[in-house]
């Protein structure tokens, strides 16, 4: 049987081959060398072999090994602990200074990576995760052309700062943790991704929020309708009936009348005109209603009454 192509490879085959490729290389990075001669210390005999070997300095138990008894360990994981990111992340962490890189036992190595891998399983499981997925998806509307999302935030100029494009600590730093139920919002949606300009929503912070909402300013105060509505302690449908039937002005000051007290001025101003002295123009500015609402309230009333006429 032929070696697949590499189209038929899955991704599992593909990423196995490149961490591969890429550890062989890291073992003549020229950093590694300078982290194990700054960690030699001195000639001896070996106690496993009864020879004279080179030993080096562990830098967690700070005890002395023989060269098969160490490793060059990266201070920063290769894998972050909150799980992989992309490709050139891994590389810039695998090729690293020596800076970023110290001698370790095995010993002490093996416990460190337990502790990692541990961190990492717990990671999928917590409130970080939604924060980390919040970060990826972030930069993917915003940094990947391929993205189905892409056309409606980088395709039309919203980007990422670079703080929080290279960095997921520093995005978790700026926000803290995404809370349960919440999404990311940008407060104004024309612009960027960047501390000044975001934090963690509700659904309904959300929906107030999307580019669709209709804003209405009165007074020099803009909101969208839900906020009016909110503002003036009616619901969303009652304010859309006010902005159809009265002046922006109206529709943002009147404040909410009671089911029973409207009821009462219905009836007050219905008898008023009954008596024939004042028009519905007249009635709307004595008693301070919109002219519309009056209207409906008539309309009604005769539509009630045709209806409770017997039919011949």
């Amino acid at each position: 049987m032929g070696v697949p192509s590499l189209s038929e490879w899955t991704e599992g085959r593909k990423k196995s081959f490149i961490v591969s490729t890429l550890r062989a290389g890291n073992r003549r990075w020229p950093p590694r060398y300078n982290t194990l001669n700054a960690a030699k210390t001195e000639k001896r005999i070996n106690v496993s072999t009864g020879r004279l070997a080179q030993h080096y300095k562990c830098a967690e138990c700070l005890k002395e090994f023989p060269a098969k008894v160490v490793q060059v360990n990266h201070k920063e994981p290769v894998v972050p602990l909150t799980g992989f990111t992309t490709w050139d992340d891994y590389i810039n962490r695998m090729f690293c200074d020596d800076s970023k890189l110290e001698v370790l036992c095995i010993p002490c190595h093996k416990k460190l990576t337990l502790v990692e891998n541990n961190i990492r399983k717990e990671f999928k499981t917590t409130q970080e995760k939604g924060t980390y997925q919040s970060w990826l998806d972030m930069k993917s509307r915003c940094l990947n052309p391929s993205s189905g999302r892409y056309y409606t935030h980088g395709g039309r100029g919203i980007s990422v700062c670079p703080e929080w494009a290279d960095s997921y600590d520093s995005f978790k730093e700026s926000l803290g943790l995404k809370p349960d139920g919440f999404t990311l919002e940008r407060i104004d949606n024309d612009g960027n991704y960047e501390p000044s300009n975001c934090k963690w929503a509700s659904p309904k912070e959300q929906a107030q929020n999307r580019r669709s909402n209709i804003n209405i300013t009165h007074d020099g105060t803009t909101m969208n309708i839900q906020q009016w509505a909110d503002s003036l302690g009616i619901s969303h449908s009652s304010m859309k009936k006010r902005l159809l039937t009265m002046s922006v002005e109206e529709a943002c000051t009147r404040e909410k009348v009671d089911s029973h007290i409207e009821n009462e001025l219905k009836q007050i101003i219905m008898t008023e005109y009954a008596l024939g002295e004042l028009s519905q123009t007249q009635l709307a500015k004595k008693h301070g209603v919109s002219q519309a609402v009056i209207s409906k309230w008539f309309s009604k009333e005769k539509k009630e009454k045709n209806a409770r006429k017997p039919k011949s």
